[in-house]
């Protein structure tokens, strides 16, 4: 009966047929917009920040950037075994850590606010296991907790997909040393910069005189 109605009034074909397309039209554009804004907005606001954004001027309200931005090229890390950083090779872990310029922070705004950045925190907790695995009890439970559940959350923030090969028990690395090859973020630049940031920072330190308003431990 409605096709009958229909086809002795083309108008209301019309109609119908602009309906129709009008309806077909706004989903298309709703869903353009969700997969070109409101989808990025998502990504942008959770696990992609780890990407590095380019818009660094993204606060949270205090006004300071949500990321450290600096240049950073890609280059290729060849996960292998080594006969460095042993649990007991303190030299190489002290001249590791002494990489980092600042402890691993870097200061921001004309108050020289002070930052962790994540990839020194996450070397610090490594090692702060490796001391509690050769020592014992020498680390704090609070902390050993505080590293596992910090660095158990980045690799599952950066969820990498690579394939390895073979099982690294059964290998035998004095023939096959090599694992997975990747491509990685530079992390020279990353120590360069904080280099950088922390000589800043002592310039103004010696200039302004500051040590004379650090009155130390009154206890």
């Amino acid at each position: 009966m409605l096709f009958t109605n229909l086809t002795k009034s083309p108008s209301k074909v019309l109609l119908l047929c602009a309906a129709c397309t009008s309806i077909l039209l706004t989903e298309s554009l709703i869903e353009f917009i969700y997969l070109t804004i409101i989808r990025q907005f998502d990504l942008e606001s959770g696990t992609e920040w780890w990407k590095q954004p380019s818009h660094g001027i993204v606060d949270r309200g205090d006004g300071y950037p949500e990321t450290y931005t600096i240049p950073l090229d890609t280059v290729r890390l060849d996960v292998e075994e080594s006969v460095h950083y042993m649990p007991e090779a303190l030299q190489d872990w002290e001249l590791l850590q002494a990489k980092a310029s600042g402890s691993g922070y870097v200061r921001l705004g004309d108050s020289f606010r002070g930052f962790s950045l994540p990839m020194l925190h996450q070397m610090h907790c490594v090692d702060i296991l490796r001391e509690a695995v050769l020592t014992g009890n020498s680390v704090t439970t609070e902390h050993k907790e505080h590293c596992i559940n910090y660095i158990r959350q980045w690799i599952l923030c950066r969820a990498d997909m690579t394939l390895e090969r073979g099982d690294f028990a059964k290998r035998d690395f004095r023939l096959d040393r090599e694992g997975a090859s990747h491509k990685c973020r530079d992390w020279r630049s990353v120590y360069s910069s904080l280099e950088s940031n922390w000589n800043t920072w002592v310039t103004y330190w010696q200039e302004h005189k500051l040590w004379q308003n650090y009155t130390g431990d009154s206890a």
